[in-house]
């Protein structure tokens, strides 16, 4: 039954603003169907939310090992490059994987949101850094689900206190 609702509900309609408001005020009430389309075509199975559960637990596990990588190698001028490629490596050992990314950035670059880290193109990690991690992947089986962890941090001992704010 499911499989029959989601296969006729594949086709997606779109419709403009104008038109909805029209029809509303002619009277009938407008609703939209995303969730009834979301209930009857992208359900996980309970494989693929374990196999989520498992690949977010093992983000987080890289994620951390990461901060840590930063750490014990900043003194040695580590860049973002460098990280990246830690981060991809960990990927291959875990077996998870994702088709880009993982995005390692530090200060201005944290705010690109096409930024990736190249071995052309990348930018040192130093101490009073703001440093962003955002990284996702998937099991490498037919049908796994990403899961996406994306932590900031301060590079350094303290963080320094918070920039007095101003009205504009």
């Amino acid at each position: 039954m499911l499989a029959a609702l989601g296969s006729l509900l594949s086709g997606v309609s779109r419709v403009d603003a104008g038109t909805v408001e029209l029809v509303r005020s002619l009277g009938p009430k407008v609703v939209s169907s995303a969730d009834l389309m979301q209930y009857a075509t992208h359900q996980w199975t309970p494989e693929q939310l374990d196999d989520h559960r498992v690949t977010a637990d093992k983000l987080g596990q890289i994620v951390n090992e990461t901060f840590g990588y930063v750490g014990k190698h900043r003194a040695e001028g580590i860049n973002e490059f460098q990280v990246a490629e830690f981060i991809r490596n960990r990927f291959a050992e875990e077996e998870i994987q994702s088709p880009d990314g993982p995005i390692v950035a530090v200060n201005s670059n944290a705010s690109d949101p096409h930024y990736e880290p190249s071995a052309v193109q990348h930018s040192p990690i130093k101490q009073g850094d703001w440093l962003l991690i955002d990284l996702w992947a998937k099991g490498v089986a037919d049908g796994c689900v990403y899961a996406d962890i994306t932590w900031v941090a301060y590079v350094g001992e303290t963080v320094p206190a918070a920039a007095p704010t101003r009205d504009l």
